[in-house]
């Protein structure tokens, strides 16, 4: 046993390879370790069918595929923030109907107290709506009441897949029958949400707004739920602005009236300032 032990203290020692000769023993030896193979995306074919639609950004067109730009994330909250403010807030607009019905509710108590204020206020009230009720009818005018804020933006503003599809068509059916339909408010913005799923449910959007020449603002993210909770609904996929209506426009309005279509006006301009360019 000594001399195997002998033999083998005395042997040579094996020199180091040539790469790690040049190494010094405080050097730090970095493991070596194979290279990550790069995969490169393919990119899909632009779709050719609507069924074989994947994404709100290209879709099938009659024609050739409807490529629509994406709007930045940046954007998309500051458009969506002014409308929760400069439309929503301003003129109490919601699509809630549990605020609906509070609104509607404290109106009517409104009206009861004070309509039943009890002794001769009572009288006097009822007297003086039955003289002026008698006092129109002598004189043959018809009163009109104005407009709420709500119900202008709501003829402002068209929400959900079918009523905006809709609303789209008539105005197709307008332009190609100019003469024929006359009654038709034109749309002038789109909110399109791209987290719809599936996108075939709002393929045929891009090919309507094509054919009007309308921009589309397409939101990424969580559009929908965003959309949604501006609206004061749970989600809202697409958003239509119309035009005001020029037979509304020539009448002299009220003054809130006018304020209330100019600050919609002023928001779809706004809007459209913010529309990516077109994609090549």
């Amino acid at each position: 046993m000594s001399s195997r032990k002998r033999s083998r203290s005395k042997s040579p020692m094996r020199p180091p390879p040539a790469h790690l000769s040049s190494i010094r023993p405080d050097d730090q030896v970095a493991p070596l370790m194979t290279p990550k193979k790069v995969i490169s995306k393919k990119k899909l074919p632009p779709p050719t069918n609507f069924c074989d639609n994947e994404s709100l950004a290209c879709v099938a067109s009659p024609c050739e595929p409807i490529h629509t730009p994406m709007v930045s994330a940046s954007n998309k909250d500051i458009l969506l923030s002014r409308l929760g403010i400069e439309i929503v807030k301003r003129f109490q607009f919601t699509l809630s109907p549990q605020k609906k019905r509070d609104k509607k509710k404290t109106q009517s108590q409104e009206e009861e107290t004070v309509y039943f204020l009890g002794g001769r206020t009572k009288t006097i009230i009822k007297q003086t709506e039955e003289n002026s009720e008698l006092k129109a009818k002598q004189d043959n005018v018809v009163e009109v009441k104005a407009p709420s804020m709500h119900s202008i933006v709501k003829s402002r503003l068209v929400v959900g897949t079918n009523q905006c599809t809709r609303a789209l068509e008539r105005a197709v059916a307008r332009r190609n029958n100019p003469d024929e339909i006359d009654d038709v408010v034109m749309p002038s913005l789109i909110f399109l949400a791209r987290d719809v799923r599936p996108p075939t449910i709002l393929a045929h959007i891009p090919v309507l707004a094509r054919v009007l020449d309308i921009p589309i603002m397409l939101l990424p993210g969580k559009a929908s739920s965003d959309m949604g909770k501006s609206l004061g609904a749970n989600k809202v996929s697409i958003l239509v602005f119309l035009s005001c209506s020029p037979r509304i426009a020539t009448h002299e309005m009220v003054q809130k009236i006018q304020d209330c279509h100019s600050g919609i006006d002023s928001y779809i301009e706004f809007a459209k300032s913010k529309a990516p360019s077109p994609a090549s």
